[in-house]
């Protein structure tokens, strides 16, 4: 890959929250990956709807019935997230699932609303390609 294709298209985002004894770390940026990657439900989450919700305020998503997919906003999105929970709960079957999202989800909703709100010019930025992202899947669509 050349140096332009994996050049950041924005500063990184980055916080670090407490609560309820819980820590998160978080930073995220938007660069051009082939791959992707995997990302926590909680992020997911939060960065879709968020992405939405400020969309939509700032009328960059002006036909109601439109909504951004998590796989749009998240396309060239590389997050990086670290959890500290003093005491780990476990969910699922074979007890492998980290429990609570929700503290996460709402972190990271939370901050993005507002670090987002204070830099439209990175919200215009994401907005506009995770846009890119849902008109080339309409066309895609269309096709078939």
């Amino acid at each position: 890959m050349t140096a332009e294709k994996t050049k950041p298209s924005h500063d990184t985002v980055g916080f670090r929250k407490e609560v309820e004894g819980i820590t998160i770390d978080l930073a995220l940026q938007c660069i051009r990956t082939v791959d992707g990657g995997a990302h926590i439900d909680g992020v997911k989450a939060s960065l879709t709807r968020t992405l939405n919700n400020l969309g939509k305020k700032s009328k960059l998503i002006k036909e109601k019935d439109i909504s951004l997919s998590g796989e749009q906003v998240r396309e060239g999105l590389t997050c990086v997230i670290s959890v500290k929970v003093p005491n780990l709960e476990f969910e699922g079957q074979t007890k492998t699932r980290l429990g609570n999202p929700e503290v996460v989800d709402q972190s990271v909703q939370e901050y993005l609303t507002e670090y987002l709100e204070l830099h439209p010019d990175i919200l215009d930025l994401i907005l506009s390609k995770s846009l890119n992202a849902l008109k080339a899947a309409l066309a895609a669509k269309r096709v078939f």
